[in-house]
C-alpha cells in the first residue's frame, strides 16, 4: 500500500479511538505517523514484510517505545497501536503479512499503486478529517470533588505515585539543599511533580500544596483517564 494510504487509515483508527476513549483527535497523528514505520525495514537492511510485518515488531515497537508510557500512557499506546495497523494495512495486498510466526499469510485484493489504493486511502483520509474537525457534542464537564491543602516534608521517594481520580496540585515546594543533591532546584511547582515524579525522588520536599481533586466526563458520559496523582507517606514515616 502507498504510504499515504497508512498514513490516512492509522489516522482513521487513531480518530475513532480517540473519540471512544475521550482522548483528543491530536493523538490521531501519533497512530497516522507510527502506522509509516513498518515500511521502514528497507532502511534498516531487513527484509520486506518479514518479521517487522508481524506481532513481533509490534512487541518490539512496544518496548522500544516503553519510556513513553512513564510520561502518559497514551501516547505510548497510540505508537504501536499505529505501528499494528501499518503492517496490517500491508495485508490487504495480495502478496500479504505474515502476522504470526507460523506458515500463515494474511493477503488481500488491493495492488499498491491501483485504483483500489487510491480510493481507500482518499476514503480513509476524508473520514479522519470529517471526524477531527467535527464537534463532539457537548464537550466536556469537569467537577471539583474535593480541595484540601497538604504539608509535605519529605524525600520525593517517599511519595507514591498512583492512578486515582483526576488531581491537580497546586504550589510551590522548596527544596532543602543540604539534605538534596548538588544539581537539585530550589523549588519545585506541583504540577513539575506530578508530571515528572522521578525527578525529585532524591530531593527533600517542604511546603504546601493546594489539592484539587476533580472528576470530568465527556458528552459521551464517559469519563476520561485520570491524570497521575499523588499519596502522601503516612505522619512520621
Amino acid at each position: 500500500m502507498r504510504g499515504t494510504t497508512h498514513l490516512a487509515i492509522g489516522g482513521l483508527t487513531g480518530a475513532g479511538l480517540a473519540i471512544a476513549l475521550g482522548l483528543p483527535q491530536t493523538m490521531s497523528l501519533i497512530s497516522a505517523i507510527s502506522a509509516l514505520a513498518p515500511d521502514c525495514d528497507r532502511l534498516l537492511g531487513l527484509r520486506h514484510r518479514g518479521w517487522s510485518h508481524s506481532i513481533i515488531g509490534t512487541m518490539a515497537i512496544a518496548l522500544i517505545t516503553a519510556p513513553l508510557a512513564t510520561i502518559n500512557w497514551w501516547v505510548w499506546g497510540y505508537c504501536w497501536i499505529g505501528y499494528t495497523i501499518g503492517w496490517l494495512t500491508d495485508g490487504l495486498t495480495p502478496r500479504g503479512v505474515a502476522p504470526l510466526p507460523i506458515d500463515w499469510r494474511l493477503a488481500g485484493w488491493v495492488r499498491t499503486g491501483s485504483s483500489d489504493d487510491t480510493l481507500i486511502g482518499l476514503a480513509s483520509g476524508l473520514l479522519w478529517v470529517a471526524i477531527a474537525i467535527w464537534p463532539q457534542g457537548g464537550g466536556c464537564t469537569t467537577t471539583v470533588v474535593q480541595v484540601s491543602k497538604m504539608r509535605i516534608a519529605a524525600y520525593g521517594s517517599q511519595l507514591t505515585i498512583l492512578r486515582q481520580p483526576c488531581i491537580t496540585l497546586d504550589g510551590e515546594l522548596t527544596i532543602r539543599r543540604d539534605l538534596s543533591p548538588p544539581d537539585a532546584p530550589d523549588k519545585i511547582t506541583g504540577d513539575m511533580l506530578l508530571k515528572s515524579p522521578s525527578v525529585a525522588s532524591d530531593w527533600w520536599l517542604e511546603g504546601w500544596l493546594l489539592v484539587v481533586q476533580y472528576a470530568q466526563q465527556t458528552h459521551q458520559s464517559q469519563p476520561l483517564l485520570p491524570t497521575w496523582s499523588i499519596r502522601l507517606p503516612a505522619q512520621g514515616q
